[in-house]
């Protein structure tokens, strides 16, 4: 792979597409890249080869993607602890 890796490029959506957009986009492509689609059928190697390459550069353009949306939750949600105990003297 020359160059860097774009997931936009990866999951053939706009920069600027919506959230439901890029995961409908991830999910056609896992439908359609996924090993077990395949399992019952003989293929040539190389073609297991490349579904499993294409299924692994799905993945990871949206993990790309995802990671700051599963970033922004978790800050989102921190809740202070609650202390219930006196504190020590």
């Amino acid at each position: 792979m020359q160059g860097e890796f774009d997931p936009y490029q990866a999951l053939g959506v706009k920069r600027d597409a919506e959230w439901e957009e890029i995961r409908e986009a991830y999910i056609k492509l896992t439908k359609t890249y996924h090993n077990d689609r395949y399992a019952s059928v003989e293929l040539p190697g190389e073609v297991r080869t490349y579904l499993k390459d294409m299924s692994a550069r799905v993945n990871t353009a949206y993990a790309l993607l995802e990671a700051p949306r599963i970033q922004q939750k978790r800050v989102s949600t921190r809740v202070d602890p609650v202390n219930t105990s006196r504190p020590r003297a």
